[in-house]
């Protein structure tokens, strides 16, 4: 997915949408159990395809043992989060889904698709929160929708800021144990200080939070300071106070200037999916599945975006 920076232009825009402020939360996030490990992942499924490949144990060993999310689209979506995530509650355990179906998704690039119309989306938002139920899940919402925004009209840019806030309030409403992170971008092309106000106007005040570097490959140091920044003016500016969650699959590699966006090389594992952490950081996730190809491009010449490389997965797992 191409991480182009928002347009500061629209801000005004989607502020028109509103904002209203919370009760400061300091609390430790609901995530009873483990985090959920989809034994039907693309790299559990490559493996149990190709047993006698030789890069078959470092695969099932580095990557399907892991937690990853679960990316959720427009077909079926009630039926299907409804059986993953009574998967993972007879485990005990918390899954990670993805919601990705705004409409005009991804700028029609590499990840185009998406509802057909506002009134699909809310019906599918509706969909998605009787998928989850009462059940526990983490929600990554809608990775992209605030940093593509300069391929829409201004009417596309106040729906989409009214589309986001609705998925927010469903969740909230009729699945009382999802925590919702809104994406805030990459950190690196989507300073703080464009993020905050799209943010706020799209309805973060109702979410836990916001999620940092999904499908990206930026180191989580970095991630950190650009955490605390984007805080501190939710707070300050919003009287929204947020927690937040990163995307660590991609980028164990420090040594990232955040030019190649598409299947970079050189790219490693980071640090493992796990809840916690200190100053608002709520968990490390797997957000992007590691060895999924970013499109036709790079170092996985030939791949469709979200196809499982085994190549790419190879090389991500061993350097």
């Amino acid at each position: 997915m191409h991480r182009r920076a928002a347009v500061v232009l629209v801000l005004g825009v989607l502020l028109a949408a509103g904002c209203s402020a919370r009760e400061s939360d300091d609390s430790a996030p609901d995530v009873p159990g483990a985090l959920y490990v989809d034994p039907r992942s693309s790299a559990a499924r490559w493996v149990e395809a190709n047993p006698d490949d030789p890069r078959a144990a470092v695969i099932r060993d580095r990557l399907a043992s892991h937690a990853v999310a679960r990316w959720i689209g427009p077909d079926n979506v009630r039926e299907n989060v409804e059986g993953y995530t009574l998967a993972a509650a007879r485990k005990r355990q918390t899954p990670v889904l993805v919601a990705y179906n705004i409409p005009v998704r991804d700028c029609n690039q590499e990840a185009a698709g998406g509802a057909r119309s506002g009134g699909d989306y809310r019906q599918w938002a509706a969909d998605l929160a009787a998928g989850i139920g009462r059940r526990p899940a983490i929600v990554i919402a809608e990775p992209d929708a605030l940093i593509h925004l300069d391929c829409l009209s201004e009417q596309g840019r106040r729906e989409r800021a009214r589309l986001l806030t609705t998925l927010v309030d469903t969740l909230r409403e009729r699945a009382p144990r999802a925590l919702v992170y809104l994406d805030a971008g990459d950190g690196r092309w989507n300073s703080p200080e464009t993020m905050a106000p799209l943010l706020a106007a799209a309805g973060i005040a109702g979410a836990r939070g916001f999620a940092l570097n999904v499908a990206n490959y930026n180191p989580t140091l970095d991630l950190i300071g650009v955490a605390k920044e984007l805080r501190e003016l939710l707070s300050d500016r919003y009287g929204i106070n947020t927690h937040f969650v990163l995307d660590t699959g991609r980028n164990g590699n420090p040594d990232y200037d955040g030019k190649d966006w598409c299947n970079p090389p050189d790219r490693r594992l980071g640090d493992p999916p796990v809840v916690g952490g200190q100053d608002g950081l709520d968990a490390r996730l797997w957000v992007k599945p590691p060895g999924e190809s970013d499109g036709d491009c790079g170092t996985a010449p030939g791949t469709t975006a979200g196809t499982f490389a085994p190549d790419l997965a190879y090389r991500m797992a061993v350097g």
